[in-house]
C-alpha cells in the first residue's frame, strides 16, 4: 500500500472537490459480452458469474483507480484487491443472501477454486473482513436484464467500488450481461470506468485455457 502525494497528484483538485459531498458516488450500467469466456470455461465447470467475477476482479487490479480508498486525510492506493460477492446462504430461502470475501489470483482456475472454498459470512456478524476496504464488492441479479441500479454505500467516505452483473442473454450472436459500476468520484471518473468495460471485454474475449 503506497500514500498518494496529494502535492503532486493531478487529480487531487478533483479529489478535494468531490471528497465533500453528501453523495459523491455514482453508476453506469453498460452491457458486457463474455461469450467466448464463459463458452471456454464450461468444460472446467466455471460458472458464468464465476468467470466475470474473475474478469472484474482482474480489471479492478489492472486500472490503479479502482485501488484506491481513503485513509484518514490521506488517499492510499493498495497493490491488490481482492472481490467479496454476495451468495446465498447455505440452508436459508432463495434470495437470501450472506457475502463471501477470498483473496485474488489471476489464475482463473485458482479463482474459481477459491470462490466455490470461501465460507458465505451472514450480513452485520462479526467477520474479519468487515474491516477491510482492500476489497470490491459484487453481485448480481440473475432474474433482471436491468438498464439501472444504484448500491447501497455506508455514507460518504466509503470508497469501495461496487459491481452488480444482470441476466445473461443471448444477443448479437453471443452471450451479454448488464453490468452496473458505482464509485466515488473523488477517486474514479468516467475515463476509469471506460478502461475497466475494456479490460473486462478483452479478458471476456479470451479462452478460458489462455488464463489458467
Amino acid at each position: 500500500m503506497k500514500i498518494i502525494d496529494l502535492e503532486s497528484w493531478e487529480r487531487a483538485p478533483h479529489y478535494r472537490l468531490f471528497k465533500g459531498l453528501a453523495h459523491p458516488h455514482y453508476a453506469v450500467t453498460v452491457p458486457v459480452e463474455a461469450g467466448v469466456l464463459v463458452d471456454s470455461a464450461r468444460e472446467r465447470s466455471i460458472s458464468a458469474f464465476s468467470c466475470l467475477l474473475y474478469a472484474l476482479s482482474t480489471a479492478a487490479n489492472q486500472v490503479s483507480a479502482f485501488r484506491m480508498r481513503f485513509r484518514g486525510e490521506d488517499v492510499v492506493e493498495y497493490e491488490i484487491v481482492h472481490p467479496s460477492y454476495a451468495a446465498k446462504l447455505p440452508g436459508a430461502s432463495q434470495g437470501v443472501f450472506g457475502y463471501a470475501t477470498f483473496e485474488y489470483t489471476d489464475s482463473l482456475v485458482e479463482f474459481d477454486r477459491r470462490r466455490k472454498a470461501a465460507p458465505i459470512n451472514i450480513p452485520g456478524q462479526d467477520n474479519p473482513n468487515n474491516e477491510r476496504d482492500d476489497l470490491i464488492y459484487c453481485s448480481s441479479l440473475p432474474w433482471l436484464a436491468f438498464t439501472g441500479l444504484t448500491h447501497a454505500y455506508g455514507g460518504p467516505r466509503d470508497t469501495v467500488p461496487r459491481f452488480t452483473l444482470g441476466k445473461f442473454q443471448q444477443r448479437h450472436g453471443g452471450l451479454e450481461a448488464q453490468l452496473c459500476v458505482q464509485v466515488h468520484h473523488a477517486l474514479v471518473d468516467g475515463y476509469h470506468i471506460g478502461q475497466l468495460v475494456e479490460t473486462v471485454e478483452n479478458i471476456c474475449a479470451t479462452p478460458a485455457d489462455d488464463l489458467v
